[in-house]
């Protein structure tokens, strides 16, 4: 698809982002608790591309996973508003497991995944190996610094670190 982001662009990125944060995060201590800081904030610019296109993109993917769509995620803040994201869903997948995005143009151009306490820890893999095959999208984890790009048919997963 033109203009997608291919798994060798995100790897040069999640290289980019490893060394950033070698050499931008430390450890304060508080209350002799430590706790990991950024010297400076990490920006990443991936460009939005249509990873879903078509009549109801949203029941679309739904259907891929065997989820049921619900409303758009809550934005918290520190202070006493929050809000929904505009042209936002969530689509459950499993026990405290959802997917979530936005529409933008008729398209969803990100989905992300939200782990509640105690989630099954299944339903995400089984969403990817779905999304995967049926979309050809890969899942980055960013925090953790891996993609996940394909899996086999015997189950096992291929994964990428920097």
């Amino acid at each position: 698809m033109p203009g997608r982001v291919f798994p060798q662009e995100l790897e040069r990125l999640l290289r980019e982002y490893k060394a950033f944060e070698a050499s931008n995060r430390q450890m304060i201590t508080i209350k002799g608790e430590q706790y990991p800081v950024w010297r400076k904030a990490y920006v990443r610019e991936v460009g939005r591309q249509p990873l879903v296109t078509g009549e109801d993109p949203v029941g679309q993917l739904a259907r891929i996973v065997g989820g049921h769509i619900g409303p758009a995620p809550v934005l918290h803040s520190t202070s006493s508003w929050t809000c929904r994201v505009k042209n936002g869903f969530t689509v459950r997948i499993g026990r405290n497991v959802d997917l979530y995005g936005y529409i933008l143009d008729g398209s969803v151009p990100v989905v992300g995944a939200s782990l509640g306490p105690d989630p099954d820890d299944q339903a995400l893999v089984r969403a990817f190996t779905r999304m995967s095959a049926a979309l050809g999208l890969v899942l980055v984890e960013w925090k953790l610094q891996f993609i996940l790009l394909d899996t086999k048919p015997d189950g096992n997963v291929k994964m990428w670190q920097p």
